[in-house]
């Protein structure tokens, strides 16, 4: 019982850090800030890297044939796995590493 309660205010302080503004959800991930095989012949090209946020924001052309396929994403990098969103536009602006939530 002890190590869900420590685990749930390690969440609620990694929450707090981020301001009201942003809540804490699983982010894609992905080991490095590289370009996948598919996403070079894709013609896509690494925009940012923000190793301090452990994310890496990724452009590729737009894909009628796929609607689902963003334009633009970020993945968390560096084994984090936790991002914080901005409520109102879903937006990825920061990772954590998975074992600091879970203390």
């Amino acid at each position: 019982m002890q190590k869900l309660c420590a685990s749930l205010l390690i969440a609620q302080l990694n929450y707090a850090k981020c301001g009201s503004e942003h809540t804490l959800k699983r982010a894609p991930s992905r080991p490095t800030a590289d370009l996948s095989e598919t996403e070079m012949t894709s013609g896509c090209s690494v925009v940012s890297i923000w190793p301090d946020r452990h994310m890496v924001e990724i452009r590729c052309p737009p894909n009628p044939a796929n609607r689902e396929t963003k334009e633009l994403q970020r993945y968390c990098i560096d084994g984090t796995t936790i991002g914080a969103y901005r409520k109102k536009t879903g937006e990825l602006v920061n990772c954590f590493m998975e074992s600091e939530i879970k203390r």
